[in-house]
């Protein structure tokens, strides 16, 4: 979770639908699985995603795999 906020990808207020998505995941270091299908959900129906968006949601699945997040239902 440290590094994320040290990484400069926490959004500063959710104000747009991706970041009202990531804001909470970041700001806690939690996620569910409706998160998860969320993100997926908005990363497969955004072709046109911009790549910081799309480096964003990478790296909160990266980090899921890693362990560095806990994941809750």
């Amino acid at each position: 979770m440290k590094e994320m906020q040290g990484s400069g990808i926490l959004p500063q207020h959710p104000s747009s639908e991706i970041e009202s998505i990531l804001y909470p995941i970041l700001t806690t270091g939690k996620i569910t699985r409706r998160d998860q299908q969320k993100l997926l959900s908005f990363m497969f129906s955004n072709p046109e995603l911009k790549p910081e968006d799309r480096k964003k949601i990478n790296r909160v699945f990266d980090n899921i795999r890693r362990g560095g997040y806990i994941v809750i239902d």
